[in-house]
């Protein structure tokens, strides 16, 4: 069985609700895949970390970070899962694709099967230098955690002189495409493969995203303006 931790904060009711529905397109794979739904980190409970002050993150953007890097270092110390969302819902058309990547998934470098960071796996190596990069963040460029993700994966693929397709990363320019080469550079510009994405995000057009400190992820959003999302309506869930 595969393992999965899902990363949710059960304060808060709309994560809650995008939880609820999240579980359920993921049934139908319940029979090789495990979700463990977990408390993520919040701007409350962030851990201890010398963020850097000149990048500008939100309190939001720090937890996220903190609760990537408290799941990679289980990764890193060669433990093999799934790190997920709570909005992330499989696309039931693509269902057979899910089930060939997790058929497979341990002879990847990186796997990233959603439109950003829903639903990803890593090799150990690159779970060690991501949190290193964590850990060092006054020192390094990077911001966010697929940008962080993005950079180590490359660095592992060039210094072990990495040739195998075994990079799987959101496509750019591309609807619920997912690229796959030996680098995440290759795998978003320019892939050797392209394959539909198994998973993408859950969203309410009236509800909205459950981050609340960015201003722009704050605008509604619209099946027009987001067309790789799936829209759920939670007026007339039953």
């Amino acid at each position: 069985m595969i393992k999965a931790f899902m990363q949710v904060d059960c304060n808060n009711p709309l994560a809650l609700k995008y939880l609820e529905h999240a579980l359920k397109s993921f049934e139908r794979v319940k029979d090789i895949f495990e979700i463990h739904p977990i408390q993520c980190i919040t701007p409350d409970t962030l851990l201890d970390i010398s963020f850097s002050k000149n990048k500008n993150r939100s309190p939001q953007e720090e937890a996220s970070i903190c609760s990537q890097y408290r799941i990679m270092k289980m990764i890193a110390s060669g433990k093999r899962f799934w790190i997920m969302e709570h909005d992330a819902y499989l696309r039931p058309e693509h269902e057979d694709t899910f089930r060939m990547i997790m058929s497979k998934y341990t002879q990847m470098l990186t796997c990233n099967i959603g439109i950003a960071m829903e639903c990803y796996t890593a090799h150990p190596e690159v779970a060690k230098l991501f949190c290193q990069y964590v850990e060092n963040d006054l020192n390094t460029k990077t911001r966010g955690p697929m940008g962080i993700l993005h950079t180590v994966t490359d660095i592992v693929s060039e210094t072990t002189a990495n040739q195998r397709r075994n990079v799987y990363w959101p496509k750019l320019g591309k609807q619920n495409q997912t690229g796959i080469s030996y680098n995440v550079s290759r795998a978003f510009k320019n892939p050797h493969k392209t394959i539909d994405a198994p998973v993408t995000q859950l969203i309410d057009s009236t509800k909205g995203s459950t981050v609340t400190d960015r201003p722009k992820i704050q605008n509604l959003y619209t099946p027009e303006s987001h067309p790789n999302f799936h829209f759920i309506d939670f007026a007339h869930d039953k």
